[in-house]
């Protein structure tokens, strides 16, 4: 999030800190001058916002071969100028971030309660995202990860703040440029340029840049007191309220009630940054500061843990010891597989911390028509838990593994955790070394094994399936076991949508007309699609017995082509016709339904 209000400072009045830059010319200069291929530092997540957003509807449940293919024009954009992409990837939230995380779900739900009801009185689709926050896709951040492994794209997932790990990473390896959306990047050290990703044109390959030294320069301070002028003004360290009364002390009046001008306010606390002194001094006179700000010098704890988050100079250690040699090298082999971008975040933390983050997705709480995605999931959770989890050793008083739970599933969901047991595997497990490690195919019937005892269906059964379509199938099985009530046209409509994408081309798709027949069919959707995530999340626990080209949601995928499906389903539509009259297609959903009913 960064400092709220310093974006917009910079764009605006900050006396040349922000200006336009030509990223080819850039890249060209660099390479002329010092004969190598420049590092460019991705902010995987801003990236995936601004391009989906830019390009593709996020209503509709997720446009991911179209996404895929923004992602890979992107890529190729730099590779041909000759950069090195370097991409990083949000982990689990952080525990500190807590408070914040509940209260960013929280918002998020009440907007999502206001689309609902702006699409129940008839508001056009397009109009309403447009006026609503943007929410991303489920697995489009496993579509962006998957791309640039493909095209020999380092990836890595942090364990530690993101915007801190991108910055020393590009400082380390001094990097070219750093290209994000938070404005905490120009308070840190880094790269020599970081560019804005919300300005960037793909087109153009143009973009803002907005300049640490020019704008530490504009205030008169040295860069080095940043950290301190953005403590001051509020960051995700120091909550924003905390410092409103320094402020209007600073600026002395008010033009009316709880407005501070940004640009008069950022002047006034550079005023009173610039009397201290520089480097390690400053942390002498926190207290002090403390005292000043706050009126209260027991925050001095928060200002130094603010001014340490900027420090790229400190190392902080991210590998536990439990003393356990057989479970610590699990969790070192779960370490590794985070930090090099392959699985989702969450396994991290289920292994080291055993907890769970789920947010807030495109559900609609006041009606009960449905259950709520995390709460029909939480069965698959305990099996995936369990899987993760089976090495390690039970302390004296357990029978099973606890694994803390923080999930959306309603307006007051987030007032405590959950404390759910690990459903442990009672089928052979040789240890997620060889599970992960293993290429014997022998191995992938342990793996299958696995897979089936946790969604309730023997591998026999699966191994018939088409390969590309075993993600929605086990999907669709799993919920009907969990006692999901839907029409059998609601089931067609969602079936048909993944057989027949295979064939279509983004082009294709991006001709479909975005329709919501009502808000049930993306509520529908959201389950769907949550469940595809969770079922991709078992496989990957269970070491990937398909190739990740089969596994990932591109191929089933497709929102608008669901919504169309639906609507034609729910109109009464023949299977023939929602598999476009194609004899491979209809073969295709009669294996599928054959596949459903033999498993339940």
């Amino acid at each position: 999030m960064g400092v709220r209000g310093l974006e917009t400072y910079l764009e605006r009045n900050s006396k040349g800190a922000c200006y336009k830059v030509d990223i080819k010319e850039i890249i060209s200069r660099y390479r002329q001058e010092t004969g190598k291929n420049p590092k460019i530092v991705i902010d995987g997540m801003s990236v995936l916002n601004h391009l989906y957003n830019k390009k593709l509807p996020w209503l509709s449940g997720g446009q991911l071969k179209e996404f895929y293919e923004v992602i890979r024009e992107f890529i190729i954009a730099f590779i041909s100028l000759g950069a090195e992409l370097i991409s990083f990837f949000d982990g689990a939230p952080a525990a500190t971030k807590r408070s914040a995380w509940i209260k960013r779900r929280l918002e998020t739900l009440a907007d999502i309660y206001a689309l609902f009801d702006d699409l129940a009185a008839g508001a056009d689709p397009l109009q309403v995202q447009t006026d609503r926050k943007n929410m991303i896709p489920p697995n489009s951040g496993c579509v962006i990860m998957h791309v640039f492994h493909i095209y020999g794209c380092k990836v890595y997932k942090t364990i530690l703040e993101c915007d801190a790990e991108i910055s020393k990473f590009a400082l380390k390896n001094d990097c070219l440029a750093i290209l994000a959306q938070d404005s905490d990047f120009v308070i840190y050290e880094g790269a020599h340029y970081y560019w804005s990703m919300k300005n960037f044109d793909l087109d153009t390959m143009t973009t803002l840049n907005y300049d640490r030294i020019k704008l530490a320069n504009s205030l008169r301070i040295p860069p080095q007191h940043l950290p301190l002028v953005a403590s001051l003004m509020g960051n995700d360290v120091v909550p924003y309220d905390l410092v409103m009364p320094f402020k209007k002390v600073l600026l002395r009046s008010l033009s009316r009630k709880n407005y501070v001008d940004f640009s008069t306010c950022i002047e006034r606390v550079s005023d009173y940054v610039r009397r201290l002194p520089v480097g390690p001094a400053i942390y002498n006179y926190l207290p002090q500061i403390a005292k000043e700000v706050f009126c209260d010098e027991s925050k001095t704890g928060l200002l130094y843990d603010s001014l340490l988050s900027y420090d790229l100079h400190t190392e902080s250690p991210d590998i536990f010891k439990t003393g356990n040699d057989h479970w610590d090298s699990v969790l070192e082999l779960v370490r590794e597989h985070h930090i090099n971008g392959y699985g989702p975040a969450c396994l991290y933390g289920i292994v080291h911390e055993q907890r769970y983050w789920g947010s807030t997705g495109l559900e609609d709480f006041r009606i009960n028509d449905l259950p709520p995605a995390q709460l029909v999931l939480r069965k698959l959770r305990q099996h995936i838990y369990g899987i993760l989890l089976n090495e390690k050793p039970l302390a004296s008083n357990q029978i099973y593994h606890e694994v803390k739970e923080l999930v959306m599933t309603g307006p007051t969901s987030l007032e405590s955790d959950v404390i759910v047991n690990a459903i442990p595997p009672q089928v052979e497990h040789p240890g997620l070394k060889i599970l992960w490690n293993e290429k014997d195919r022998s191995i992938d019937n342990i793996r299958w094994s696995l897979v089936g005892e946790a969604v309730q269906i023997s591998p026999t059964l699966i191994y018939r399936l088409p390969a590309h379509l075993i993600v929605p199938s086990l999907a669709l099985s799993y919920l009907l076991k969990q006692g999901l009530v839907v029409s059998k046209w609601e089931i067609d409509a969602v079936l048909s949508s993944a057989i027949v994408l295979r064939e279509l081309s983004p082009d294709n798709l991006k001709s479909l007309p975005l329709k919501i027949p009502d808000t049930r069919s993306i509520r529908l959707q959201t389950i769907f699609t949550r469940t595809y995530a969770s079922i991709i999340i078992l496989l990957q626990v269970c070491g990937n017995p398909l190739p990740f080209d089969n596994i990932v949601a591109t191929n089933y995928q497709d929102g608008k082509l669901f919504l169309l499906k639906y609507t034609d389903a729910k109109n009464g539509c023949s299977i023939s016709k929602l598999c476009d009259y194609k004899v491979n297609h209809i073969e295709t959903f009669n294996l599928i339904t054959d596949f459903i009913s033999a498993a339940s």
